[in-house]
Protein backbone atom coordinates (compact mmCIF):
# COMPACT_ATOMS: atom_id res chain seq x y z
CA UNK A 1 0.00 0.00 0.00
CA UNK A 2 0.93 3.67 -1.25
CA UNK A 3 1.59 5.95 1.53
CA UNK A 4 -1.36 8.08 -0.62
CA UNK A 5 -3.22 5.20 -0.01
CA UNK A 6 -3.08 5.10 3.35
CA UNK A 7 -3.61 8.23 3.83
CA UNK A 8 -6.85 8.12 1.49
CA UNK A 9 -7.83 4.61 3.82
CA UNK A 10 -7.38 6.86 7.14
CA UNK A 11 -9.73 9.74 5.69
CA UNK A 12 -12.43 7.21 4.88
CA UNK A 13 -12.49 5.70 7.94
CA UNK A 14 -12.71 8.97 9.70
CA UNK A 15 -15.30 10.11 7.31
CA UNK A 16 -17.35 7.14 7.61
CA UNK A 17 -16.65 7.00 11.54
CA UNK A 18 -18.44 10.67 11.80
CA UNK A 19 -21.09 9.78 9.10
CA UNK A 20 -19.80 12.02 6.69
CA UNK A 21 -20.61 11.38 2.88
CA UNK A 22 -17.05 13.16 1.64
CA UNK A 23 -13.52 12.66 2.08
CA UNK A 24 -10.32 14.43 0.93
CA UNK A 25 -9.75 13.43 -3.18
CA UNK A 26 -6.81 12.03 -3.88
CA UNK A 27 -4.82 11.54 -7.35
CA UNK A 28 -7.43 8.88 -9.52
CA UNK A 29 -4.22 6.78 -10.27
CA UNK A 30 -3.86 6.17 -6.46
CA UNK A 31 -6.97 4.93 -5.99
CA UNK A 32 -6.81 2.50 -8.93
CA UNK A 33 -6.01 -0.80 -8.32
CA UNK A 34 -3.35 -2.91 -9.80
CA UNK A 35 -5.08 -5.59 -11.54
CA UNK A 36 -8.43 -4.53 -10.97
CA UNK A 37 -11.42 -3.90 -8.68
CA UNK A 38 -10.24 -4.27 -4.89
CA UNK A 39 -12.06 -4.09 -1.28
CA UNK A 40 -10.81 -2.54 1.62
CA UNK A 41 -13.00 -3.39 5.13
CA UNK A 42 -12.56 -0.40 7.54
CA UNK A 43 -15.47 -1.80 9.37
CA UNK A 44 -15.39 -4.20 12.57
CA UNK A 45 -16.79 -7.14 11.40
CA UNK A 46 -15.11 -9.38 8.03
CA UNK A 47 -16.85 -8.97 4.66
CA UNK A 48 -17.98 -11.28 2.21
CA UNK A 49 -16.23 -10.70 -1.23
CA UNK A 50 -16.11 -12.23 -4.62
CA UNK A 51 -13.68 -12.21 -7.44
CA UNK A 52 -16.52 -13.22 -9.69
CA UNK A 53 -20.00 -11.84 -9.50
CA UNK A 54 -21.26 -14.13 -12.07
CA UNK A 55 -21.14 -16.93 -10.57
CA UNK A 56 -19.84 -15.18 -6.57
CA UNK A 57 -20.60 -18.15 -4.06
CA UNK A 58 -17.99 -19.77 -6.28
CA UNK A 59 -15.31 -17.26 -5.72
CA UNK A 60 -15.89 -15.86 -2.43
CA UNK A 61 -13.63 -15.07 0.64
CA UNK A 62 -13.85 -13.39 3.40
CA UNK A 63 -11.92 -9.96 4.29
CA UNK A 64 -11.40 -9.66 8.03
CA UNK A 65 -11.60 -6.45 9.70
CA UNK A 66 -8.77 -4.02 8.27
CA UNK A 67 -8.05 -6.45 5.42
CA UNK A 68 -7.59 -5.22 1.44
CA UNK A 69 -8.33 -7.91 -1.09
CA UNK A 70 -5.63 -9.50 -3.35
CA UNK A 71 -4.52 -6.87 -5.64
CA UNK A 72 -3.53 -9.12 -7.91
CA UNK A 73 -7.17 -10.96 -8.07
CA UNK A 74 -10.22 -8.80 -9.60
CA UNK A 75 -12.29 -7.88 -6.57
CA UNK A 76 -16.27 -7.94 -8.28
CA UNK A 77 -18.25 -7.15 -5.28
CA UNK A 78 -19.06 -7.43 -1.46
CA UNK A 79 -22.39 -8.98 0.19
CA UNK A 80 -24.33 -6.91 2.14
CA UNK A 81 -26.41 -9.86 4.40
CA UNK A 82 -29.96 -9.57 5.75
CA UNK A 83 -30.44 -7.21 8.90
CA UNK A 84 -27.05 -5.71 7.80
CA UNK A 85 -25.60 -2.28 6.30
CA UNK A 86 -22.55 -1.54 4.68
CA UNK A 87 -21.36 1.96 3.89
CA UNK A 88 -18.95 2.39 1.35
CA UNK A 89 -17.09 4.80 -0.84
CA UNK A 90 -14.91 4.73 -3.72
CA UNK A 91 -11.76 7.49 -3.74
CA UNK A 92 -10.91 9.78 -5.00
CA UNK A 93 -14.88 10.28 -5.51
CA UNK A 94 -16.24 11.69 -2.54
CA UNK A 95 -19.45 10.51 -1.66
CA UNK A 96 -20.38 7.74 0.30
CA UNK A 97 -23.62 5.27 0.03
CA UNK A 98 -25.34 2.88 2.38
CA UNK A 99 -26.65 -0.04 1.58
CA UNK A 100 -29.14 -2.07 4.17
CA UNK A 101 -30.94 -4.53 1.56
CA UNK A 102 -29.42 -7.68 0.99
CA UNK A 103 -27.87 -8.85 -2.30
CA UNK A 104 -24.20 -8.22 -4.03
CA UNK A 105 -22.69 -4.83 -4.89
CA UNK A 106 -21.02 -4.60 -8.11
CA UNK A 107 -17.34 -3.17 -8.01
CA UNK A 108 -16.03 -2.12 -11.69
CA UNK A 109 -12.58 -2.97 -12.64
CA UNK A 110 -11.38 0.29 -12.05
CA UNK A 111 -12.83 1.00 -8.61
CA UNK A 112 -11.34 0.67 -5.25
CA UNK A 113 -14.17 0.26 -2.44
CA UNK A 114 -13.48 1.58 1.07
CA UNK A 115 -16.13 -0.23 3.21
CA UNK A 116 -17.60 -0.03 6.62
CA UNK A 117 -19.84 -3.25 7.54
CA UNK A 118 -21.92 -3.74 10.21
CA UNK A 119 -24.50 -5.95 11.53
Amino acid sequence: MTFKRALTALAAVAALSAGATAVAPTESAEAVPPFGGQVQNVGSQPVFITYNLANPWSAEAILSPGGISDGFRDADGFYVESGCRATYLFPPATIAYSRTTPGWVKINNTQYAVVNYSC
